[in-house]
């Protein structure tokens, strides 16, 4: 009995510590607000979330009400930074692209993302067509490279 009871509790533990949940931001590590005051020295973050790999996400809104989505390590580097854009913002080469994609069908356009992930730069397209709802993402030349479904 005292075996099962130790397995459960160290299955319950487990289960507690891989959970996503808000992370308070008096917690969070000195790398991280340090970073974030670095990059973003005028914003201040309302929530902090962090993930079962121990990495701290936030939502920042721009003054146009454009939303920014930060994901950092403990030690303070990017993983990922979105930016919500709008289609002028959107580099030429994309915006036709994105536009050429969609023309002639029933898709309909919705928001707009600028993604940096690695270094890697690359545009998503939120679509939706008869209740369907997934993203088109771009290179940063403009070449299609995929649908991705939307996961709320």
């Amino acid at each position: 009995m005292k075996n099962f009871l130790f397995i459960v509790f160290l299955c319950l533990n487990q289960f507690a510590i891989s959970q996503e949940g808000p992370a308070d931001s008096a917690q969070l590590p000195a790398p991280v607000k340090a970073a974030f005051a670095l990059k973003y020295p005028d914003m201040k973050p309302k929530d902090w979330w962090i993930n079962n790999k121990g990495e701290y996400g936030t939502i920042l809104r721009k003054e146009n009400r454009k939303r920014i989505n930060i994901w950092m390590k403990r030690n303070g580097a990017i993983l990922l930074l979105e930016e919500e854009l709008d289609p002028k913002e959107l580099p030429e080469s994309v915006r036709l692209s994105a536009e050429k994609h969609i023309s002639g069908t029933s898709m309909k356009a919705g928001k707009y993302w600028k993604q940096t992930k690695k270094g890697r730069i690359r545009y998503i397209q939120h679509v939706s067509d008869s209740g369907n709802i997934w993203m088109n993402v771009y290179n940063r030349h403009g070449r299609y490279i995929g649908k991705d479904y939307y996961r709320e």
